[in-house]
């Protein structure tokens, strides 16, 4: 039973160096690939403009890579703000044109409440002068039956 989980450990042991030899070994190859194509090119004839601009094309691209990154995420930055700003422009619109209908709904109402309270007060001087009125019919009415 120990020499079970020994050839565990073991073999636990083997796979991690295995697999730290295969990264190396990965690593040294692409440092080759990459040493080759230098080589490759530092061979080549300089005279060749071709392939003076195609290394330093691909010197600069990756280059260009990451500032193409950085101003698509400035560019996303800056959409997302036009948009914010968009919104909060809409919402403005949306209150001013909210206080406007509430202050048009305000006056119309007011004046209507001025308009009722004008009527009530003629329909009430009117009320008075026909009760005067009726006072002086009968009065007049019991001044002659005398």
């Amino acid at each position: 039973m120990l020499s079970t989980s020994r050839a565990t450990i073991l073999t636990s042991t083997d796979l991690f160096g295995i697999t730290s030899s295969l990264s190396s070994f990965t690593k040294t190859r692409s440092n080759r690939r990459r040493a080759d194509r230098e080589a490759e090119l530092s061979d080549s004839d300089v005279s060749d403009e071709g392939s003076c601009v195609s290394a330093t094309d691909s010197s600069t691209s990756r280059g260009s890579r990451a500032s193409k990154r950085t101003n698509a995420f400035l560019a996303e930055v800056k959409r997302q703000e036009k948009r914010y700003k968009e919104e909060m422009d809409m919402k403005v619109r949306e209150l001013e044109q909210k206080q406007k209908q509430f202050d048009d709904r305000l006056a119309f109402e007011r004046e209507q409440a001025q308009a009722k309270l004008q009527f009530d007060m003629e329909v009430q001087a009117n009320n008075r002068n026909v009760i005067l009125e009726c006072a002086k019919i009968f009065s007049a009415a019991l001044v002659n039956k005398d």
